[in-house]
């Protein structure tokens, strides 16, 4: 409605907001520490060290596809929103857009939700393999 206090409307796009990034928070993180972690293992017997971990060769494409896939979901979900507040007409690029959304957040949801089993899955075999933490 338009007749709430702009108080109400700010917390209103704040809460939209975090809906959109709190799936990308993890997703990003863990991609980050893969690409860290394998960088600096990879490198730790190499003399030209810059070089190496400049390189994006393998493996290390995963963190970067995940990354760009999280900078387009932000940019379509935030497009989708300005359109939702600026109430443009609900045209068939308008729902070509949508159904765009639904299909990133939902690419999101799925691969948030992988990296949350996997990250689990080797905490558990870590203490299975060894239990004492030594």
């Amino acid at each position: 409605p338009l007749n709430l206090p702009p108080a109400v409307k700010a917390f209103t796009v704040v809460c939209c907001v975090t809906a959109i990034v709190i799936p990308l928070v993890f997703t990003l993180v863990i991609t980050k520490l893969f690409d860290e972690s394998y960088r600096s293992f990879a490198c730790t017997k190499r003399q030209d060290k810059c070089a190496c971990f400049s390189e994006t060769v393998g493996v290390l494409w995963f963190p970067k596809v995940i990354e760009w896939h999280a900078y387009e979901y932000f940019f379509v979900s935030m497009i989708e929103l300005l359109l939702h507040y600026l109430a443009v007409s609900y045209n068939r690029a308008r729902r070509l857009l949508r159904l765009f959304f639904y299909a990133n957040f939902f690419l999101t949801i799925w691969i948030g939700a992988a990296f949350i089993f996997m990250v689990t899955t080797f905490v558990f075999l870590g203490v299975l393999v060894d239990p004492t933490g030594t």
